[in-house]
């Protein structure tokens, strides 16, 4: 299911789902041109992904793992993958960029980790020397923190170079601290129909925004502004 935006959006914004669920950024992630979907995503949508953001997806699970958009992030330098990613896993993803193996206890890389080309965040559950091997993998300074109990902040957050979107969860010393880190303007809404955990539900490179089924008007609403 795709339906476009209103015809006067200045942004391209897409509602979508998968497999009849909107958790779009469960089964997938983009930054850029590259992107990642679970074999379970079917084709027309990866076929949409290629159209509408013009990104390819490497085909794959992550740690044998379907929800790969929990699993992985990257920015244009390439992918940053947790140590459980077998061989099949890695070869699927060199064919698309480079790979970084991150030796560290935590595995659910996207939950913890926010980048563009512009800068980093990185939850303080990933130690020190993981995160600036991280840093350094990204060509990218990084900062440590968590959001209050949140710990989880790669689920806080969808961005790209030049855009943001950020859940309510974030206060505003927060969302200034990521939005100079990241160096973009940002934008606080839920999607899904108050979904929280905007990754979620929000796949977003510069050329459009495409989020869950459920978004509902005055969500599309808030994340128009990100174009003005």
């Amino acid at each position: 299911m795709w339906s476009p935006p209103p015809s006067d959006a200045e942004l391209r914004i897409y509602r979508a789902s998968v497999r009849k669920s909107s958790f779009i950024g469960v089964y997938c992630s983009v930054f850029g041109d590259k992107a990642i979907a679970s074999p379970v995503v079917p084709t027309g949508f990866k076929m949409k992904l290629r159209d509408l953001l013009r990104a390819e997806a490497a085909i794959t699970t992550v740690g044998s793992v379907s929800s790969v958009g929990m699993m992985i992030a990257m920015n244009s330098r390439g992918f940053v993958v947790p140590k459980t990613a077998n061989d099949d896993e890695l070869a699927a993803l060199e064919q698309h960029s480079k790979v970084l193996v991150v030796e560290d206890k935590m595995s659910a890389l996207g939950n913890l980790i926010v980048a563009n080309d512009k800068g980093a965040v990185i939850s303080d559950l990933i130690s020190e020397h993981a995160a600036s091997q991280i840093s350094d993998f990204l060509g990218v300074d990084h900062i440590r923190m968590s959001v209050g109990k949140y710990r989880t902040i790669g689920s806080l957050f969808a961005v790209s170079n030049e855009a943001g979107i950020a859940s309510p969860l974030v206060g505003e010393k927060t969302l200034a601290q990521v939005s100079s880190a990241l160096q973009i303007k940002m934008v606080p809404t839920t999607v899904n129909d108050g979904e929280r955990l905007v990754k979620l539900g929000v796949l977003l490179n510069d050329r459009a925004i495409v989020v869950g089924k459920n978004t509902n008007g005055v969500e599309l609403m808030s994340l128009q502004a990100l174009s003005r």
